[in-house]
């Protein structure tokens, strides 16, 4: 129907879609007319008018600040400072799309000196099931081995074209010495990451699968129909 639809207007006709499918939105209209409870909110560009509808509804929490060390979440051991999770190239409030490469910040102070610390993340669909982990102990020469007191910062680099879109909450655990978790936080950050790519016909809703990588593909001739 989408793809019929798109025909249409090609042979200069006008059509009115009315649609929460905002990548049809964007990707078969010119213009676009955001309604909220019967009232105009904005006319113009759908690009524009998609992006400034998504960024009003984000139900993200992209950062979170604790600055008294006494008070903020963690133990005798460690101390959670401050998280945050924002595109690799982005502010804060810009929104996150599944061609975003972003990241996601930890920081945390150290309260022994010569503790031997790592963070483990975890990304977690809104059906609950964990997209992936990772490790800051995975990285060569990230320094994790006995640390002195203090406050230090992890930076964990996500790239484009991985996780499909959808809402993803952020689990955060502290672990000494590689094998014992001595602090865990659910939920301590979510964001949505939107699919917002632009396309002329064929499929447009939501891909299978928890991530959505883009991989090379080739196709070759390799024998006649006989």
């Amino acid at each position: 129907c989408l793809g019929k639809m798109g025909k249409v207007t090609k042979e200069g006709r006008t059509i009115l879609f009315v649609s929460h499918n905002m990548i049809a939105i964007k990707s078969l209209c010119q213009r676009a007319i955001w309604l909220d409870e019967g009232k105009v909110i904005e006319v113009g560009d759908s690009g524009r008018v998609v992006s400034n509808y998504l960024q009003s509804n984000a139900s993200s929490k992209t950062v979170q600040v604790w600055n008294n060390i006494e008070t903020a979440p963690g133990n005798d051991i460690i101390r959670l400072h401050r998280l945050c999770v924002r595109g690799e190239n982005l502010s804060q409030s810009d929104l996150i799309t599944m061609q975003t490469p972003f990241k996601i910040e930890v920081e945390f102070w150290n309260r022994v000196p010569g503790a031997n610390l790592h963070i483990n993340l975890h990304l977690v669909t809104e059906e609950q099931v964990i997209a992936f982990s990772t490790s800051s102990a995975d990285t060569s020469g990230c320094w994790t081995d006995a640390l002195p007191a203090g406050l230090f910062r992890g930076v964990c680099h996500i790239p484009a074209n991985l996780l499909n879109s959808g809402l993803h909450n952020v689990t955060l655990l502290a672990v000494k010495n590689k094998d014992t978790v001595i602090y865990r936080q659910e939920d301590v950050l979510s964001l949505e990451i939107l699919d917002l790519s632009q396309r002329s016909e064929g499929w447009f809703g939501k891909g299978s699968g928890i991530v959505s990588p883009l991989l090379n593909w080739t196709m070759e001739h390799i024998d006649s129909e006989t």
